[in-house]
């Protein structure tokens, strides 16, 4: 059907909604992107539980899928004692051209991560500082994907001989969400808070806006829609509780 120039080509049967409470609150705005090179395509044509009709060879991802970012966190340490402990002064960080004050050479790692995200080329939470002695470590967040390296200048460093970064783990990742599967090794077996949602309808990858599906955070959500392992045991999906853990701000809502 063709009106004023918009035209329908295709539809999903009837939508099947996780939200249950209609409000947008608890929504990502402009979605997600898919890795959709990570589903599966159907081997003949296939009738949903909610109606959609998915043709022979194509792709779908049902309503209520938990996705997560696909990727490694990046991780990085600074050792100021890889010669000798540091007694006083201070050190810089350098990273992606920026750098940071003068750091005093037995700061916190509070300090150390404020430092850091001071620099108007880093936002606050894309790394997490820790210490242990004289070594600093930076656990980048998985969105990051491959960080650049940071530098240390310990020119003001009184005591140190040697100053060490190391990369203990490389970052991966390209910024797309597939399907939270326990038995994943590309980062969404961990389904980490703030960087998983839930797909609020099943989405087709023939159909338009497949790439930007709805997804959702929080809210009030129909716990039967919820793609978990009590409901579909064998298939490594996340338990009830694992989600819950990852979204605090669901509200469970019962619809039978």
């Amino acid at each position: 059907m063709s009106t004023y120039g918009q035209q329908t080509i295709g539809t999903t049967g009837s939508p099947i909604q996780v939200n249950a409470d209609g409000r947008t609150d608890g929504f990502k705005h402009c979605g997600v992107t898919i890795d959709w090179s990570l589903i599966t395509a159907v081997s003949a044509d296939t009738t949903l539980l909610d109606g959609t009709i998915v043709k022979n060879g194509d792709k779908y991802i049902r309503y209520g899928t938990v996705l997560d970012l696909i990727g490694t966190a990046e991780v990085q340490t600074i050792d100021l004692s890889a010669g000798d402990d540091p007694t006083a002064g201070s050190f810089t960080l350098t990273y992606g051209g920026q750098t940071t004050a003068a750091i005093a050479w037995n700061a916190s790692a509070a300090a150390v991560q404020t430092a850091f995200e001071a620099l108007n080329n880093v936002e606050q939470g894309d790394a997490v500082v820790t210490k242990s002695g004289f070594v600093y470590t930076f656990t980048f967040a998985s969105h990051i994907g491959n960080a650049g390296a940071i530098t240390v200048g310990s020119g003001s460093l009184t005591g140190a001989t040697s100053v060490t970064v190391t990369e203990t783990t490389a970052g991966t990742g390209n910024g797309k969400y597939g399907p939270v599967k326990t038995n994943a090794s590309d980062g969404r077996q961990a389904m980490a808070r703030g960087e998983s949602y839930i797909l609020n309808r099943t989405v087709v990858y023939s159909n338009l806006g497949s790439d930007h599906p709805p997804v959702l955070e929080a809210g009030t959500v129909w716990q039967a829609r919820l793609v978990t392992n009590e409901a579909l045991p064998g298939d490594n999906n996340p338990t009830l509780a694992n989600i819950l853990t990852a979204f605090p701000g669901l509200r469970l809502a019962k619809d039978f």
